[in-house]
Formats: C-alpha cells, structure tokens, sequence
C-alpha cells in the first residue's frame, strides 16, 4: 500500500524546489521598478525575516542560513550545505541546487 503525501508536503516541496532552482539558475520574477539593473542576491534577499551564520572555529565565514518566509510554512535557505529548507507542521522538505548563481552565499559574508 502507498503512503500518500499530505498537501501540506506538496506544498512545501513546490514552494522549495522554486526557490532552489531561482538560485541555481539566477532566474526569478524580477520586478521592473527594482533599484538594480539586473537580478543579483541583494534584491532577490531584500525581504528576509532572519539570517544566522556558519562560522568555524577561526572565525572564518563558511555560510549562512536565511529566513525567507515565516508566514505559514518556514522556508530557510542554507547556503553551506545548498539546499533550501521547508518546515510546516511536522512536514519538512530540503531542496539541493549546484550552483548559487545569484551569489547570496558571497553576499551574505558582507553583512559580517
């Protein structure tokens, strides 16, 4: 017998897989009245709820953990391991990507 997914999975893995492949292609819906010329981490990011970062024990940056969404599911892109992360209930859903073409890995070590 199979097990069917709830919807709320469904959703997660929807929501994780688009946010995955924005990041690996560095293609998302970029808005016209945007203040950059071009699609880039910073505007792509200028919503986040939270960041935390991966340091190891030299103090060194290694990556970041970035809170995109909080209403409803909790969507967290983690840039060391590449992977967007979803969580909604019990439900949690990763979502791995190859390439940050977006550079959000780079441009978060700026906020150090």
């Amino acid at each position: 017998m199979t097990k069917q997914k709830h919807e709320t999975t469904i959703q997660l893995e929807k929501i994780c897989e688009k946010i995955a492949k924005e990041i690996q292609t560095g293609i998302y819906d970029f808005p016209i009245s945007s203040k950059y010329e071009e699609p880039c981490a910073e505007d792509y990011l200028s919503d986040i709820e939270d960041y935390r970062f991966v340091m190891d024990s030299n103090r060194q940056y290694l990556g970041a953990h970035i809170l995109v969404s909080f209403d409803g599911p909790k969507i967290w892109i983690n840039t060391l391991d590449k992977c967007v992360e979803g969580y909604l209930g019990g439900d949690k859903v990763k979502r791995y990507y190859s390439e940050d073409s977006l550079g959000i890995c780079y441009y978060m070590s700026g906020y150090l």
